[in-house]
C-alpha cells in the first residue's frame, strides 16, 4: 500500500506529521527526522491494531506541508 505523508511545520517549532489516507494516524516531533521516526512507529502500530483505518479517506495536503510517499506491506 502506498501512503502519503504530510509534515507541517508547527508554529511552536518542530513538525506535525500525518498519513493523508488514514484516520487518526498522526504524530509530532521536535525535528523533521523525529517526526518521521515517530510517524513510522505509529504506522507500524496502527497496521497491527487497526489496519481498517488505512485507505478510508483521501485528504488534501495542508498548505506548506512537506510530502513523502511511504510504501508498506499490509498484514494478512
Amino acid at each position: 500500500m502506498a501512503l502519503t505523508t504530510a509534515y507541517v511545520p508547527a508554529k511552536e517549532g518542530g513538525y506535525v506529521a500525518e498519513i493523508l489516507e488514514a484516520t487518526g494516524v498522526h504524530t509530532q516531533g521536535e525535528s523533521f527526522e523525529e517526526a518521521r521516526k515517530n510517524l513510522l512507529e505509529v504506522i507500524a502500530l496502527m497496521l497491527e491494531e487497526a489496519p481498517h483505518q488505512f485507505g478510508d479517506r483521501e485528504a488534501e495536503a495542508p498548505p506548506g506541508a512537506l510530502m513523502e510517499r511511504i510504501f508498506v506491506l499490509l498484514p494478512e
